[in-house]
């Protein structure tokens, strides 16, 4: 399992680890509003664009954690 997460884009490791710690202390609107803002700023980021065309050019992503 940590392989599979190494494999991944540290910048939404450390957004969803974030999440997880952020979410014992809030309610769970809040919870979720978190979730929304972040995801949106996901969607602006390099590592998502390189989630997404590495799949489709059928070779591994390259993650820059931006």
């Amino acid at each position: 399992m940590v392989e599979k997460f190494a494999q991944r884009s540290s910048l939404v490791l450390e957004r969803m680890k974030c999440l997880v710690q952020q979410s014992a202390e809030q309610s769970r609107a809040a919870a979720l509003d978190a979730e929304i803002s972040l995801h949106t700023l996901h969607v602006m980021s390099h590592d998502r664009n390189e989630g997404l065309e590495p799949f489709a050019e059928k070779r591994m992503p390259r993650y820059l954690g931006c």
